[in-house]
């Protein structure tokens, strides 16, 4: 019980200076009287052109908000998928014509293997490999509506985040907090939120 004491008291004071360390700027902090107010520009962004540009040319909503690192990263997105929609259409329409092919057959038809691009495979296989390719392209075609939308979300959130408030009248200060139950201190972090007019 004792260790047990004593490791509380010295976590306690190993967790103050810690505390005081990390914040002794805030903590030591004292109003500047010589401080020069900001001239505050007249914001000219608009979160509905932001939202429209992105909506009809992926990308152009985050360019208007002036964050063109996302651009690169958002058509690498969409690159990538179109090029698996492509993919799996061209799987779907060769396995469709082998498929077509082969059902002839089955009908009695005349059939031609020189137009069927896989002549080797049962007619179940080639249909279930059609099948197959389309349920993929559908699927990556919702995926691709999902990016484009959430680009869309993301330059709407970004412009509305353009006119959000940064200035020192909204702060937050972390300080150290102790108090004491039953005589036994215990140690804490306050959170102070102040708003200054």
């Amino acid at each position: 019980m004792q260790i047990c004491k004593q490791f509380t008291k010295n976590f306690f004071y190993f967790f103050i200076f810690f505390v005081t360390f990390f914040f002794i700027n805030e903590i030591n902090a004292q109003n500047d009287t010589l401080a020069v107010k900001k001239i505050e520009k007249k914001n000219n962004h608009s979160v509905a052109t932001a939202t429209w540009l992105a909506t009809f040319v992926p990308g152009a909503g985050q360019i208007y908000n002036k964050k063109y690192w996302k651009v690169p990263l958002l058509y690498g997105g969409l690159g990538t998928l179109g090029y698996f929609i492509y993919f799996n259409n061209q799987l779907y329409l060769d396995f469709k014509d082998s498929f077509d092919e082969k059902y002839k057959r089955v009908l009695g038809l005349p059939y031609n293997p020189s137009n069927d691009p896989f002549p080797n495979l049962r007619i179940e296989t080639v249909r279930l490999n059609r099948d197959y390719s389309a349920r993929n392209r559908n699927f990556i075609i919702i995926i691709t509506g999902l990016v484009h939308g959430l680009s869309i979300l993301d330059a709407h959130v970004d412009a509305h985040l353009k006119t959000f408030d940064v200035s020192d009248k909204l702060t937050l200060k972390i300080e150290p907090y102790q108090d004491y139950i039953q005589n036994n201190p215990f140690a804490g972090v306050s959170f102070k939120l102040h708003w200054k007019k």
